[in-house]
């Protein structure tokens, strides 16, 4: 077989190197190379060809961006005027159909809000929705506005100045955002002014301190007939006949005030609920709570009995508000 030298001489000083290849591994690394070659032009004019087409569709959609939104009356490469405008129409219809979804569950809102006012006695808090666009203010309550009307595009509103985000231009979006805070601050309101009342609710005695089956009101609330001087005389409580030791129920959330022996009365637990009001259980058995305990509406405070003066089994309970003493059967709640 037909051998080819090839002879490397080095610059300078050094050995000539002498290569040796047949003719068929010559032929083999010429082949590679030009394989090689032809590869990398083709791949480089793919690329170049790539970079072209992209920058094409760039510039074509562009163009179609700048015709849709500012020059709706020419069309863009590939779309005609009624095409645009039947595109143009489609959005409308769309973004009206989500103003009125959104005015309506603002609408829906705003009376869920009015009928919690009612319920809880707060006045309603009304602001028209120009009075915070213009003044930049944000208040609470009163209804939202018809947003569809105030922010829809006309039919010959084709262009869509820089300020459209989303469907809505910027005065339209603030309107929006301002109408949910008002709503978002009137039910931060609201959710305050429930918190309060339920604390006055738990803190105002409204049932009966004893839920014995065998209870029965033994002398009420006003003049009668002293069970001791048999004179007439002004009784300031409710007595209440039950089973002897059963529970004493405290009516409403509070502070023990005093648990304690005390003459006339016996073993004696008054409780301070704030807001005014104050109650006392007389004649108990036996003393559960002592002065300072915080107690729930329902919890058992003391065991019924007759100490004190007494002539039998029963509690006396007595209701205060600021400081007088008020029937205690006008604050049941049955």
């Amino acid at each position: 077989m037909k051998k080819w030298t090839v002879m490397m001489i080095p610059h300078g000083k050094g050995a000539t190197r002498n290569l040796s290849l047949s003719s068929f591994h010559l032929w083999v690394t010429v082949a590679s190379f030009c394989v090689l070659a032809f590869a990398s032009t083709f791949t480089l004019q793919l690329y170049r060809n790539s970079l072209a087409q992209v920058d094409a569709l760039e510039r074509q959609t562009f163009h179609l961006r700048t015709a849709t939104r500012h020059e709706p009356s020419r069309p863009a490469e590939g779309i005609s005027t009624e095409e645009l405008a039947a595109i143009e129409s489609k959005y409308r219809e769309d973004y009206k159909k989500s103003i009125d979804s959104i005015t309506s569950k603002l609408n829906r809102l705003y009376e869920l809000e009015s009928q919690i006012r009612e319920v809880h006695d707060l006045p309603a808090k009304v602001r028209s929705s120009s009075d915070y666009i213009r003044d930049g203010v944000g208040g609470v309550g009163g209804p939202p506005a018809d947003l569809s009307e105030m922010v829809a595009p006309g039919d010959d509103e084709l262009t869509r100045p820089s300020n459209w985000i989303y469907g809505l231009s910027q005065p339209s979006a603030d309107l929006i955002i301002q109408e949910i805070n008002l709503r978002v601050a009137s039910l931060e309101e609201l959710l305050t002014a429930t918190a309060e009342k339920r604390e006055r609710i738990a803190c105002t005695p409204n049932i009966l301190p004893t839920l014995d089956a065998r209870r029965r009101i033994s002398s009420r609330f006003g003049n009668r007939k002293d069970p001791f001087s048999k004179r007439l005389q002004f009784h300031a409580g409710l007595d209440i006949s039950a089973t002897p030791r059963s529970p004493v129920l405290a009516t409403a959330k509070g502070s023990v005030a005093r648990s304690e022996r005390d003459g006339e009365y016996g073993n004696v637990v008054e409780i301070d609920h704030g807001n005014g009001f104050r109650t006392m259980y007389a004649h108990l058995d036996k003393l559960l709570v002592k002065a300072g305990d915080t107690v729930m509406r329902g919890d058992t405070i003391g065991l019924l009995g007759t100490t004190g003066r007494s002539t039998g089994y029963h509690v006396h309970y007595e209701v205060f508000k600021n400081g007088k003493n008020i029937d205690p059967e006008s604050t049941v709640v049955n």
